[in-house]
């Protein structure tokens, strides 16, 4: 340990006296960019080897589902909403008319590791460049949840490094609301995705919907849950 350094030293302390790092300034100065109404975000990718759609590429991340939680202040009640595409064509200029939609109503959009998202965002703007303007508008609302665990800012023990949303998140609560779930990664979403687009049968293709829908609306569940613990712990 006399070796380590930085915040693996940190980790390595928090894990062998079982307890939280909470740096309480580093918190205070993340949520004072934190504006009510705010939002979380997370979208799921589907990318194909074969492109499927006029103008992509091979292996181009296309997002065809988010998922967005909307909270207006601290005693409000959290509202749920969610965009999929149902229908076998590119979801660009559907998915940007509702995210704009939405986007209008928050001073915050709160997602985990924004790099993908906003990799996305940008690839849908290069098909559809009229929407510039509005979506880098859209990014500037954009704050990473991230941040929180990745400098330590907030660190819990049981997660033994990762900083992973699911990991992190069953490490506070003790219980791991993914497990339930049939579709438990973003891989996996992206293969049942073009499940859904091959599906015959309705049955099985308005449940595959709802197996994607609900893993996105979990992502953006959790990202409420721990921002709402992690105000408490930080008072």
């Amino acid at each position: 340990e006399e070796e380590l350094s930085g915040n693996t030293k940190l980790m390595v302390q928090a894990y062998k006296n079982h307890i939280e790092i909470i740096d309480r300034l580093a918190l205070q100065q993340f949520f004072s960019k934190v504006k009510y109404p705010l939002a979380f975000f997370d979208a799921e990718m589907y990318a194909p080897a074969v492109p499927q759609y006029k103008g992509t590429s091979p292996f181009e991340a296309m997002p065809f589902l988010f998922s967005w939680h909307r909270l207006d202040n601290d005693n409000a009640k959290l509202e749920h909403e969610y965009f999929f595409q149902e229908e076998n064509s590119y979801a660009g200029k559907h998915l940007l008319d509702k995210l704009i939609e939405h986007a209008t109503k928050v001073n915050s959009i709160l997602v985990f590791d924004t790099a993908q998202e906003l990799k996305a965002l940008s690839a849908v703007v290069k098909h559809l460049p009229e929407y510039k303007k509005q979506i880098d508008a859209l990014k500037n609302k954009f704050i990473d949840f991230s941040d929180v665990f990745t400098h330590l800012w907030y660190y819990h023990p049981k997660t033994k490094g990762s900083m992973s949303l699911k990991k992190i998140y069953e490490s506070v609560f003790d219980k791991n609301i993914f497990d339930e779930l049939p579709i438990k990664s973003g891989l996996l979403a992206s293969y049942k995705y073009d499940d859904y687009l091959k599906e015959t049968d309705l049955f099985n293709k308005q449940e595959l919907k709802i197996n994607l829908v609900e893993y996105c609306k979990t992502d953006t569940q959790a990202m409420n849950d721990l921002f709402v613990y992690i105000k408490v712990a930080m008072l």
